[in-house]
């Protein structure tokens, strides 16, 4: 399921940078641009526990030519801000769903 390998891949990023350390295992999936953020759709998910006292996940996203980004991270100093990019399959997968759930006007 789609939806699966998004949050693995949510999960993926969290354990990567979680730990500390100067070495990006998803550089592939990194890009930069300048300024705050990306002129996008945004869309927070979040993944609560059963007893629905906690969230255990909680992730900005964005939605920019269709495709699905993950917020890593703001350099005030650079002026850059880090997206990491889920897989092509995802991305449509996420949009589509974003897009019915009414969570984000449809993509041209």
């Amino acid at each position: 399921m789609k939806a699966e390998r998004a949050i693995e891949f949510i999960i993926e990023l969290d354990n990567a940078f979680g730990a500390g350390g100067i070495f990006d295992p998803l550089e592939d999936r990194k890009i930069t641009v300048s300024g705050e953020a990306l002129d996008s759709d945004k869309v927070t998910i979040y993944r609560v526990s059963k007893d629905g006292f906690f969230t255990t996940i909680r992730l900005a996203l964005a939605v920019y030519d269709g495709m699905l980004y993950c917020h890593h991270s703001y350099d005030e100093q650079k002026d850059q801000t880090t997206f990491y990019f889920f897989d092509e399959d995802v991305s449509r997968h996420m949009v589509n769903l974003f897009e019915q759930c009414g969570l984000i006007e449809r993509q041209a």
